[in-house]
């Protein structure tokens, strides 16, 4: 039985020439919505990314925060300030002295560019002609789908995929759907549905362990990191893809806070000091990346526990957050090791508190239809 999986990320025409771009931006990632100020507030620590354009231009600005984020550039909103309003074109930002761009990333934030009409005056007698925008369609992939599932965890259940003959994407996919005891769990208990969780889970990771390899000196050599996660649909489920790791499975952590020790691993202090750079302590807010597991240090299937488990009804993060319990449960079990003192506990206080001052994920996914 095959399935066939399109993935489409449209990117807007490049605009006419503007100034000398850089080769690296600063920009600050904003909230989705604003708070009740009518202020939007960071999601993150302002940070470069690549610009690898020769033209500063709006459109150019977009496609390089979204693919900086890992998200559709349809949904990249470039703000004049922290109160917005949203550009339409470089001209309006003002200058800084900091050359900070502010970025927030909005579902279904505009019409896609050749839906776009502009009216302008015409003088009697005078015909116009407007240059056609152009569309950029990224190539479709084919995913052949195994009819039985592979493995099965305490949250999904996981289906192989192979990708089409000739295609230059890797060859081996995962496709992940929540199994029936998760989906009552997230429907009674977390009172939302199957799509909003999963489309949290496609996200969850990568902006942690991102910070955390920024703290990793380079003598310890690599450090842990996930793959991105995409969202989809497979059999009218809500599912998510991502490239098949292989490798022999490891849990290093569970999302309870126990540390599992294997026999013989050397990740697993460099997994414990990876965990403690994920727990801090403010007067507000307090987070920590749990169910620790992969092969090596290619990882998936995070979970993340938060002291403050529910805001305004909403419970925070995925069905696996055990909240304070697992926190506690971590701090009371964990000895330091040669990792933590290669780090230092500065360098994981100062990360952590950028991680606590926001928490909260956007439900903005890689849209990716499996047919």
């Amino acid at each position: 039985m095959s399935n066939k999986r399109t993935q489409q990320a449209i990117r807007p025409c490049k605009g006419a020439k503007g100034t000398p771009a850089p080769s690296d931006i600063i920009v600050h990632r904003l909230t989705a919505e604003p708070d009740n100020k009518q202020m939007f507030r960071p999601v993150q620590p302002r940070e470069f990314v690549e610009f690898s354009s020769n033209d500063l231009t709006l459109e150019n600005l977009k496609i390089a925060c979204a693919e900086h984020f890992g998200y559709l550039v349809g949904s990249c909103d470039v703000l004049v300030s922290n109160k917005g309003p949203s550009c339409t074109n470089m001209n309006q930002i003002p200058h800084r002295k900091d050359k900070v761009q502010y970025v927030r990333f909005v579902a279904n934030l505009e019409q896609d560019e050749d839906e776009r009409y502009q009216s302008l005056p015409m003088s009697a007698g005078t015909e116009q002609h407007h240059k056609p925008v152009k569309v950029k369609t990224e190539k479709s992939l084919k995913l052949y789908v195994d009819d039985d599932k592979f493995a099965s965890g305490a949250f999904h259940d996981a289906f192989k995929a192979t990708a089409e003959s000739g295609s230059q994407c890797k060859e081996k996919w995962v496709v992940k759907e929540y199994n029936v005891k998760s989906k009552k769990t997230i429907k009674d208990t977390l009172k939302t549905t199957i799509e909003i969780h999963t489309r949290k889970q496609v996200q969850m990771p990568q902006p942690l362990t991102k910070q955390f390899r920024t703290i990793v000196p380079e003598e310890l050599g690599q450090s842990f990191a996930y793959n991105k996660v995409f969202y989809s649909g497979f059999n009218g489920k809500p599912v998510t893809v991502e490239e098949f790791v292989s490798g022999q499975f490891t849990k290093y952590v569970n999302n309870d806070g126990k540390c599992i020790i294997p026999k013989a691993d050397a990740h697993i202090e460099f997994c414990e000091i990876f965990d403690k750079a994920h727990v801090t302590c403010t007067e507000e807010k307090l987070l920590m990346l749990l169910d620790i597991q992969g092969s090596g240090y290619f990882l998936y299937d995070p979970e993340i526990a938060s002291a403050d488990l529910i805001d305004e009804g909403e419970i925070f993060f995925c069905c696996g957050n055990l909240s304070s319990t697992s926190i506690d449960t971590f701090k009371k079990d964990h000895l330091c090791n040669k990792y933590c003192d290669k780090i230092g506990t500065q360098k994981v206080s100062c990360l952590i508190n950028a991680f606590s001052s926001n928490f909260s994920f956007c439900l903005i996914g890689w849209d990716i239809d499996v047919t």
